[in-house]
């Protein structure tokens, strides 16, 4: 008489069954683990993107109000270039810093010397102890001088904020650059040629210069750390300082 054998699996398809079920849970976290990674490169990506977007942004649209101010010292006294008072936009200008005076200021201090809002100094530069790039201000106060001169001081605490965190042009390309623009006249209003590029090598472009810039550049290469990957973005801005253009040439 034949005896009935109760129904069950052997050893050797438990362990067969459960090396297919590893396998297919490895190649599961495989899949998962690189779709992560993927969408944390394409997070990284966007992130700097849209910092380095930000900062641009920021920086050409205070370009745009960009000042020219009358060029003193400390005595408030008219600084002579040629022989000539000088008024312009810029102080500083290097291929890695860029110091200018922007109408940014929406009150009015003191309206019995200068009844329109006064000029604030803006600073663009990295950071090296923030690490980032930085944006300073500081709000001008309007003063006269024995000349009767309206003149600004620019002696209050300045205040920086970070633009974009992480490193700067570490290719060694210019952060910014700077060109000329030829006046226009009666017969060619608002015409130009081709701008004239301005060396900003070394200290940066040499005080006799600073007035003739008419346009900034901008080249940003941003690269950071968003979550756990890196990323490089790059972003161009051509800002003309419309402000310092003879008044035929708007």
């Amino acid at each position: 008489m034949w005896q009935r054998r109760d129904a069950g699996i052997t050893l050797v398809e438990l362990l067969v069954g459960m090396s297919i079920t590893g396998l297919v849970l490895a190649m599961l976290a495989a899949v998962t683990i690189g779709s992560m990674r993927s969408t944390s490169k394409v997070s990284s990506k966007n992130d700097v993107n849209n910092d380095a977007r930000t900062a641009v942004s920021t920086m050409t649209q205070a370009l745009r109000v960009a000042q020219p101010i009358l060029l003193v010292d400390g005595g408030g006294n008219p600084v002579k270039i040629n022989g000539r008072s000088v008024n312009q936009a810029l102080e500083v200008a290097t291929s890695a810093s860029l110091t200018f005076y922007a109408s940014m200021a929406a009150s009015v201090p003191s309206p019995a010397i200068a009844a329109d809002p006064p000029p604030t100094r803006v600073t663009y530069a990295y950071n090296t102890s923030r690490r980032c790039l930085a944006e300073t201000t500081v709000p001008g106060t309007p003063a006269m001088n024995a000349a009767n001169q309206r003149y600004y001081r620019f002696t209050a605490a300045p205040t920086t904020r970070c633009l974009a965190f992480g490193t700067v042009n570490v290719d060694g390309s210019a952060l910014f650059s700077y060109s000329t623009l030829p006046e226009a006249t009666a017969s060619m209003t608002a015409q130009y040629a081709s701008p004239t590029a301005v060396s900003a090598a070394g200290a940066g472009i040499a005080a006799a210069q600073l007035a003739s810039v008419r346009q900034v550049n901008i080249h940003l290469v941003l690269s950071a750390v968003s979550g756990a990957a890196s990323s490089t973005t790059g972003v161009n801005s051509s800002v003309t300082l419309v402000n310092t253009l003879a008044k035929g040439s708007r």
